[in-house]
Order: C-alpha cells, then sequence, then structure tokens
C-alpha cells in the first residue's frame, strides 16, 4: 500500500530549529491503492512502487496550500522553487559531515555535530 507522508519535516529536521509552534504547517498524508506484488519479479515490483509513489509525491508537493509555499523555503526541493538539497547532495553533505566526525575522533575531538 503506497503512503506519502509530506509536511512532518517542517516540524523537526537534521541541522534545523524544532518547530512546534502553533503557525500553520500543513500535514499531507496520500494513501494510493493498493499494489499486489507476487515477489516474481523483485526488482520490477521495486521500481513500480518508486514510480507511484514518486508521482504521489509530486501531486502532494504541487497540492500543497499555496500560503505555506515560500520561495526558497529549505523544506522544499529546488524543483519546486524551494533550496532543499537533492538526495545526491544530501548523499554527499552526509559523507562531508561523517569525515569531519571522524577527524575529530583520530584527533581526540568532540564526535558532536
Amino acid at each position: 500500500m503506497p503512503v506519502i507522508v509530506w509536511g512532518a519535516h517542517r516540524l523537526m529536521t537534521k541541522d534545523h530549529p524544532k518547530d512546534f509552534s502553533r503557525s500553520p504547517k500543513t500535514i499531507a498524508i496520500r494513501v494510493g491503492e493498493p499494489l499486489h506484488p507476487t515477489g516474481d519479479d523483485p526488482a520490477a515490483e521495486t521500481a513500480e512502487l518508486r514510480a507511484v509513489m514518486q508521482r504521489m509525491l509530486d501531486e502532494v508537493i504541487a497540492g500543497y496550500p499555496e500560503e505555506e509555499r515560500r520561495p526558497g523555503s529549505w523544506w522544499t526541493p529546488a524543483r519546486y522553487g524551494g533550496s532543499a538539497p537533492t538526495p545526491e547532495e544530501a548523499d554527499r553533505l552526509d559523507a562531508e559531515e561523517q569525515a569531519a566526525r571522524a577527524a575529530r575522533r583520530r584527533e581526540g575531538g568532540s564526535t558532536s555535530a
């Protein structure tokens, strides 16, 4: 059963302040039509699930309330006018952070970010 949740990351995301204020933050949940995997071709079934979920996510983001869409928002993908890193950029940032932590450990420094 494909399910998409969009907006919850606005409350608590790494490297951003927690925001449990009462200011409006829509959290959208979309449940898709059931898929019926057989296990005969797991790679194809996974690709189908990913495609369905990507389409659902794109629809949810596009339909997000206009009043909550600020240009350059850290939590919105760049393709929708935000400044959130792409998955590749996020992987690079994570790798850089891990390397910096490892260097600090080797030097006997703190491991906190």
